[in-house]
């Protein structure tokens, strides 16, 4: 190298820093650098000088690079490229000299430094062109930190080691500023080196030899503590670009670099319970979430094989090879089970959480870790429930099998390395049974299933302890901060927790939209109650007794869902226990949560009330009451509370508070808002879900409610909607559990099945559904509506058995074989029964009592009364049993306080009562038990009673109490007069109201007779108070037994000269009302769906009331009109204008059907002089025990009369002689089942080629036709006998000719029982109008018919004070005279109107006869109505119609329906096998075009034709088969808004379908409920020729030809118009077979004239 020269370097940096001539001193620079090499080199290869040279110029150098850095960190340097480039320069020459060998800090550390420099400033974070750049520069100073291998062996690995920190620090501090930038793709990069470089540097120092440097001792420390957060932000880059793989690794990289040494991680995984470890610090939290999402993408995103998803496998080798690694890894792998417990619904997670349990139990030895393993084998039991079964690895242990192995584990003296968890073992011993018997359910084998009480009384024995209070020592300000933690609400209810918190601290809740507005909580808080709120006692946590639970709102839920499954098998003693322990448990476990505790209030309250226990429910509701009112729960937990509460008050008739308390938990839902944003799948459905759930329970709540304030309709609507809100929050469930086809399954229903899994809130909503259903079957089943109430009792029954329910399923059953009892199918409904014991064969509660007393039930029905008695004493005793145990139960309630729950004023308080389980089927059992022991006379009668009046009052016990009470009272009345010389024949004789009064003072009635009166009074004033209960909400038989008792005993009084005002108007409106009762409450249910297509109500608004607990009508949204909506149907091109009309027209029929009820004050004002005066309504109502029939008339102008005329025979006549009941509707069913079999025979006849088949056939066909006029006429006879002209045409009788027949009919009776002239006075005279029907009938009656009359009149002579000798009296001579005397006065009777029509309201025995047939009545005006009130209906749609209400035109349109011939539809031959009939109606029908009518030939119609025909047309004709049944579904007919006038000339088509003890139904029903006007339609099946005449008669009386409606459309038709009724009439006779098809068109409805 020479001499020393100058060093160009130092001069040009001396220059440099002057700025002189800055871009010229820059190229020097450059150039000056480049020079350099060639003095810088290794120093073993230099002499003294050339090092000398080398020293200055490393010196120079170093001091250009600090110019440089200074100008480049400068922004305002100029040339700021050129300086970067001169930088980089000298930077080579520092690498050339690293590269050389020469690897000293004083070269390395500079160079680096610029490199850092470098990076830094050359990054623009906005700027993407810069990151490359400057991760170059990075990249750079790693390529000459790796020089240091190379060096010297004194240069340390310490001193390495830190150069790598320093480099990985610079990568993170990058990466992290473009993290914060969210430039998260080019922060990678960066992370990737920050984090190895880290690892690196850890690991080289780690392997280097101890040093006592301590200086950079923190950095190393903070780089350790750090590196896992280095990692999890490389993680959290990949995934915000979906690089799902790669964050993985990178995640899980994170948790290998956690410095687990550094924390109590291991303490607490020892002492603490599981997942306790991952909440001790900040950091072990959000390791925890790391967990739970390398878990996440490793199974449900990346769908790794269950054993890769395991951290197990990576962390080994990674942790020391000691202890605390077992402790470690377990609870990772514990906690990646915790992290997938919201995701095992997915596909393929639950052989993910069965491959991680499995590695749990290899790290947890049964020696070393008992508590822990039994920990994990619970979470097995747990997971193995979840799953499908087959693909779980421990699948193939039995659960029972677990379940021992976890007994065992807990058994031992000696816990190893778990001696801290001892604490735990009663919960993990509890749960393991818990999950044992919820398998056994699942598994469904009859043995598992009988087991399942006695798991879950073991669990409630280890669980016990645990509830017992703690001695207070001090106030309680809080609970263990685990406890507290444990507490709090799991992951996967987000915003449960966040509702939670602010409604503790709404100060720090970060929610935009308060989940606790001050509104909502001042609603709550003036609840008024008449309860003592007392809290109950809260005990602190001392440091010696604290007990902690594992997971306490985990294990809480187990806890619901056995409590759950308990309610599901019947075990009600049972449930009732575990519901005690849970409600002690969280009142010492909860924290400060107290969701807990108030839900395990209401449940317990709930299923007190449903014992009937009221009062103690009331001392729970108070308790829960003070935890709601102190805001120490959640708005869930308090709508759901103040829900159940209201209820219960609802059950207790306390009215106006339980719509206050509805009101409130309406208030509180309007005001709380959830956020579905940031839940997952499984967050959001369960959200949704539990809104469905508080919508279902207010409707549940709105129903009992309505039901309470006796609104049955209202109460039905509320179920209705509930119904279809569990469905909806079943259908979201479903979505997280998709069906697959099992090919495998059996079809064998007998065979036990493996149920699908359900967590709790499953079988919260399986509950509430199946609730649900069995309330509607019960509200269906009270209306009278047997055809629903069989259809939801069958949903529930399916139900139950798809939740393998035994005792659901009994129930179910126990529901439908009443159904059966009351549809008189006595065998069916016995094996039903059987079936119902045969599922509850372990099962000891109300539902095996109620089994009991429907068996009991059948065989009174059967006459079996022995074996009656005995099951209703098996079931009253089961009873007393039940109550017995269920006051024996551990845990009583503490006494002194008062009930929250008080009975409203309607509740009879009683001064003594028993206490009772179940009061309302105790009422039923005792009421049928106290009438066989009255009928039998035995001596237990007396006890019962008592027992029976001594029953906690209710709304259902106090019905059963008055409706027993009344028919003793009444059968107390029967019992006097069989024991009464005089009166013994009353009760045989027939009745009248009126019946007669008093012309002259007599002596007072007879001690007897008096006494009778009073016990008849009584009677009728407990039948009334009866009716008061039932006449709404009560079941149907019930109903009409009340009513037609009440009747009877207006009879009685009036047969005793009691008859008060208005008797006969009150007698007849019974009877009026005890026809159709079921329909009358189902029209409600018809008119609230009339209108249901224009309107839709979100079923998620609840219901809304006022503050007494009326029902208010909700916002109603438009539906989304349909494609041609607006289009008219009708065929002038006009759309139907009087929609609002009709609105208002529905809603007045509504409001009347509201308000009627059957009591004095209504029936005893007429609305029937409202009537033309040519019209009377007949009502013909035959008793239960078919012994009397009651007839009844009414007409406008004219006094009501009721006969009460018995059917046991004449007197004096053999009984084989007289036509019964049973004989008529025996014979009656007998003929027409043999014309219904020859008319399916016809065809085959019609086409026989044999002339003797055909002979034969019409042969037999004569013969039915004979036979059925014969026994019309025998029931006339035998039946009304000589009171038959109740049903006659009225006759114009003047007062002079009345008074004269009187006076000529008081001598024939006089002379008939030999009475004295000075003797007898005449003191009592028959009723006017009891003397028009007398003188009405026509002389040529039977003798027998004058008989009926004769004892009639001396019967009323003996009941009013004079004494007849009635065998003495010559009855053949009386009749003699009587029909002399008719025939005197024949001839002065004139007809009182020219154009009368009759109404005949017949009920349900007696529908099948054709009446309209009978003698006095063939050839009549006679149309059917089920009861006034439809036919007050048709007359307000006819004014409608009209389109005036008031003046002489209304008046002129009351005596019919309105009905426009030319707007008329057919339907002919529509299943195209009546060719026939086709042929014989083609060209008339296709004439009747040319005037405006339209139709169908030769085709099926859709539905929507046969809709719009009766929505739009005046009449609709129908040529087919039936009814028409199979072209229009029944709701929809009964949905019609206005219906046309009908014609349906099929078979059976007017048929009503005998249903027991219920209202008959059928088509005529269905068309009554739309607002059909006038119904023609048959009673049985006809031939097609036979019938076509009739029709082509009825057409030609209407005169139904295009001449014939033209004239009528022009107005100038001359002719008068004919009533349709009167057309079918006439035309009867027009049949070859007249009464086998001329006797079965009828007609209902109101006439119409063309």
């Amino acid at each position: 190298m020479g001499t020393s020269p100058r060093c160009p370097l130092s001069h040009t940096a001396c220059f440099i820093s002057r700025l002189d001539d800055f871009s010229q001193r820059l190229q020097e620079a450059r150039s000056a650098v480049s020079q350099c090499r060639q003095f810088i080199g290794s120093a073993g290869d230099k002499d003294d000088e050339g090092q000398k040279v080398s020293s200055k110029v490393r010196r120079a150098l170093e001091k250009l690079r600090r110019i440089t850095v200074r100008l480049i960190e400068d922004s305002g340097t100029p040339l700021k490229g050129e300086v970067t480039q001169l930088a980089t320069d000298i930077i080579a020459i520092h690498e050339h000299t690293l590269s050389q060998g020469w690897v000293t800090t004083d070269v390395l550390t500079p160079a680096v430094e610029s490199l850092f420099l470098l990076a830094r400033t050359t990054l623009s974070v906005a700027n993407p062109n810069t990151h490359t750049p400057a991760y170059d520069f990075l990249a750079h100073a790693k390529r000459l930190v790796s020089y240091c291998p190379s060096a010297a062996p004194e240069f340390d690995v310490h001193t390495h080691a830190n150069y790598v920190r320093c480099l990985s620090g610079a990568f993170y501090n990058t990466a992290g500023t473009l993290y914060q930038a969210s430039r998260h793709a080019a922060a990678i990069r960066f992370l990737q080196q920050g984090c190895e470089l880290g690892a690196e540097a850890l690991r080289l120092r780690d392997n280097a030899p101890e040093s006592q440097e301590t200086k950079q001792e923190e950095s190393w420390k903070q780089l350790r503590e750090q590196l896992h957060r280095r990692w999890e932000l490389l993680g959290v880059c990949y995934s915000k670009i979906s690089e799902r793989k790669l964050a993985y690794e990178a995640f899980v990289q994170c948790i290998k670099a956690y410095p687990f040494a550094n924390t109590e991680f291991v303490r607490l995984a020892r002492s603490g319970p599981c997942g306790s470890a991952f909440d001790v610090s900040p950091t072990t939290k959000q390791l925890g979430t790391i967990v739970d999402r390398v878990t996440y993408i490793a199974a449900c995103e990346l769908f790794r094989q269950p054993g890769d998803v395991s951290l197990s496998g990576p962390m080994e080798g990674v942790l020391p090879a000691d202890d605390s690694s077992r402790c470690i890894v377990g609870a990772i792998l514990e906690r990646q089970v915790d992290g997938l417990d919201g995701s095992k619904w997915k596909d393929g997670v639950e052989n993910v959480i069965s491959a991680l349990l499995t590695d749990c139990l290899a790290v947890y030895e049964p020696q070393k870790m008992p508590i822990r393993r039994a920990r994990v084998l619970v979470r097995c039991l747990e997971a193995s429930y979840y799953g499908s079964g087959n693909a779980q690895r421990f699948a193939a242990r039995h659960p029972d099998e677990i379940g021992d192995e976890v007994g065992a584990l807990l058994s031992r003296e000696h816990y190893g390395e778990d001696a801290e968890l001892v604490h735990f073992v009663p919960q993990y011993w509890a749960a393991a049974r818990l999950w044992q018997a919820l398998h056994a359910h699942r598994l469904g084998s009859p043995k598992g299933l009988a087991d399942i009480p006695t798991l879950l009384e073991q669990a409630c024995d280890q669980l016990k302890p645990l509830a017992l209070p703690v001695a207070p020592t001090s106030p309680r300000l809080s609970r263990s901060p685990v406890v507290a933690k444990k507490a709090a609400p799991s992951r996967a209810t987000k915003t449960s927790t966040k509702r939670t918190a602010t409604r503790r601290a709404p100060a720090k809740s970060s929610r935009q939209h308060p989940v606790t507005p001050p509104k909502a909580r001042k609603a709550l808080e003036l609840m008024s109650t008449n309860a003592l709120q007392t809290a109950p006692p809260q005990q602190s946590q001392t440091k010696t007794s604290t007990v902690l639970l594992d997971n306490f709102e985990k294990f809480f839920g187990l806890l619901e869902m056995a409590a759950q499954l308990l309610n599901l098998l019947g075990y009600v003693l049972a449930r009732v226990r575990m519901l005690n322990v849970m409600k002690r448990l969280a009142d010492r476990h909860g924290g400060h949560d107290r969701d807990g505790y108030v839900k395990a209030c209401i449940d317990l309250a709930h299923e007190y009330v449903k014992l009937g226990k009221i009062e103690k429910a009331g001392k729970i509701y108070g308790q829960a009451l003070t935890v709601v009112r102190s805001k120490q729960t959640s708005e869930e937990a308090a709508i759901f509370f103040l829900l159940r509460y209201a209820e219960s008050l609802a059950v207790s008739d306390n009215i106006l508070r339980s719509s206050t308390s509805y009101c409130e938990a309406m208030g509180l839902n309007e005001c709380l808002h959830t956020e579905e944003k940031g839940l997952s799948t499984l967050g959001r459905v369960r959200m949704r879900v539990g809104r469905l759930e508080r919508a279902a329970s207010a409707c549940t709540t709105f129903s009992v409610l309505q039901h309470a304030r006796d609104e049955p309709s209202a109460s039905t609507k509320g179920l209705l909607q509930a119904l279809r809100l569990w469905n909806r929050a079943l259908d979201s469930l479903a979505r997280l559990r998709p069906s697959k086809p099992d090919s495998k399954k059996t079809s064998d229903p007998s065979m036990p099945c493996q149920q699908p899994y359900r967590d709790g809130l499953e079988w919260r909503v399986a509950n509430g559904l199946l609730s649900t259903l069995f309330g509607l079957a019960q509200a269906y089943f009270s209306r009278g509506s047997a055809r629903e109430a069989e259809y939801f009792i069958e949903q529930a029954f399916d139900l139950a058995h798809s939740l393998n329910a035994p005792a659901a399923v009994a129930r179910a059953l126990a529901r439908k074989a009443e159904i059966q009892l009351r549809l008189w199918r006595f065998e069916e409904s016995h094996g039903i029964l059987g079936e119902a014991l045969k599922s509850l064969p372990n099962v000891l509660g109300p539902d095996v009592a109620d089994v009991l007393r429907l068996k009991g039930d059948y065989h009174r029905l059967t006459a079996n009364v022995k074996d009656a008695q005995r099951l209703y004493d098996d079931a009253a005793a089961l009873l007393d049993q039940l109550e017995s145990m269920l006051t024996g139960l551990d845990g009583p309630l503490a006494e002194g306080r008062r009930s929250s729950i008080a009975r409203g004023k309607s509740s009879v308080k009683e001064p003594a009562t028993a206490d009772c389980i179940v009061p309302a089927l105790a009422a039923t059992v005792l009421r049928q038990q106290i009438w066989l022991l009255r009928e039998e006379g035995d001596d237990r009668y007396q006890e019962v009673l008592h027992r029976f009046l001594a029953l906690p009052a209710s709304a259902e016990t106090k019905a059963e109490e008055v409706a027993l009470m009344a028919k003793l009272t009444l059968q107390d009345v029967y019992n006097r007069f069989r024991g009464d010389m005089f009166l013994s024949s009353l009760a045989e004789s027939t009745i009248s109201i009126p019946m007669g009064c008093l012309s002259s003072k007599r002596s007072s009635l007879s001690p007897v007779i008096q006494d009778i009166i009073s016990t008849l009074a009584n009677s009728e004033r407990l039948f009334w108070s009866d009716l008061s209960f039932i006449s709404r909400r009560g079941q149907v038989p019930n109903v009409r037994s009340a009513i037609l008792a009440l009747a009877l005993v207006r009879a009685l009084q009036s047969s005793l000269g009691r008859a008060g005002k208005d008797n006969s108007m009150l007698a007849a409106g019974l009877l009026d009302h005890a026809s159709a009762v079921a329909l009358r409450r189902e029209l409600l249910e018809a008119i609230d769906n009339k209108f249901l297509e224009s309107e839709h109500v979100d079923d998620v608004l609840w219901p809304a009331i006022t503050p007494n607990g009326s029902p208010l009508e909700l916002p109603k949204s438009r539906k989304m009109p349909r494609l041609f909506s607006g289009l008219s149907l009708s065929p002038d091109g006009c759309a139907i204008s009087d929609d609002q009309d009709l609105r208002k027209y529905w809603s007045s029929i509504s409001d009347r059907c509201h308000t009627s009820r059957p009591d004095v004050e209504r029936l005893s004002i007429s609305h029937v002089n409202s009537l033309p005066r040519n019209w009377s309504i007949i009502n013909i109502c035959i008793a239960e025990d078919k012994s009397v029939m009651f007839v009844s008339r009414r007409t406008a102008g004219r006094q009501p009369t009721m006969f009460c005329l018995p059917l046991g025979g004449r007197r004096d006549v053999d009984e084989e002689e007289h036509l019964s009941y049973d004989a008529a509707i025996a014979e009656l069913r007998d003929i027409i089942r043999l014309s219904d079999e020859g008319t399916r025979q016809a065809g085959a006849v019609k086409q026989s080629q044999e002339k003797a088949a055909r002979v034969a056939w019409w042969a037999e066909r004569n013969s039915l036709d004979n036979r059925l006029k014969a026994l019309l006429e025998n029931i006339e006879f035998c039946w009304l006998g000589g009171f038959k002209t109740i049903l006659g045409p009225l006759q114009a009788i003047g007062a002079e000719v009345l008074t004269a027949f009187q006076a000529r009919l008081d001598r024939i009776v006089r002379h008939g029982i030999k009475l004295q002239e000075k003797k007898y006075k005449s003191q009592v005279r028959l009723d006017d109008s009891i003397l028009e029907w007398i003188c009405s009938l026509s002389p040529q009656c039977h003798d027998e018919e004058l008989e009926d009359l004769v004892y009639f009149i001396l019967d009323f002579y003996q009941l009013h004070g004079t004494q007849v000798a009635i065998a003495e009296v010559d009855v053949d001579q009386v009749v003699v005279d009587l029909r002399m005397l008719l025939e005197d006065y024949s001839s002065k009777l004139k007809p009182a109107q020219d154009d009368e029509h009759m109404f005949l309201v017949v009920d349900r025995n007696a529908h099948e006869i054709p009446w309209e047939s009978l003698p006095i009545l063939r050839g009549r005006s006679v149309s059917r109505i089920p009861n006034s009130d439809f036919l007050f209906d048709r007359l307000d749609y006819a004014r409608l119609r009209r389109g005036s209400n008031t003046g002489e035109t209304a008046k002129e349109c009351l005596d019919r329906a309105i009905v426009n011939p030319s707007k008329a539809y057919y339907v002919l031959n529509p299943s195209g096998d009546l060719k026939a009939t086709e042929g014989r109606f083609r060209d008339w029908v296709t004439d009747m075009r040319k005037v405006g009518w339209d139709g169908i030939i030769g085709r099926q119609p859709s539905e929507l034709e046969f809709v719009n025909a009766l929505s739009s047309k005046d009449l609709l004709i129908y040529f087919g088969h039936g009814g028409g049944e199979q072209y229009i579904r029944s709701h929809r007919v009964r949905h019609l808004k206005r219906c046309a006038a009908t014609m349906l000339w099929g078979c059976s088509s007017g048929t009503l379908r005998d249903m027991g003890d219920f209202d008959p139904i059928g088509t005529p029903y269905n068309y009554m409920l739309a607002g059909c006007p006038t119904l023609v339609a048959n009673l049985w099946d006809v031939t097609d020729r036979d019938i076509d005449k009739f029709s082509q008669a009825v057409f030609d009386e209407l005169d139904l030809t295009p001449g014939g409606v033209q004239s009528k459309k022009n107005g100038r038709s001359e002719r008068q118009a004919v009533s349709v009724v009167k057309a079918v009439a006439q035309s009867r006779d027009a049949c070859k077979l007249k009464y086998l098809t001329g006797a079965a068109p009828v007609v209902y409805g109101i006439p119409f004239y063309l």
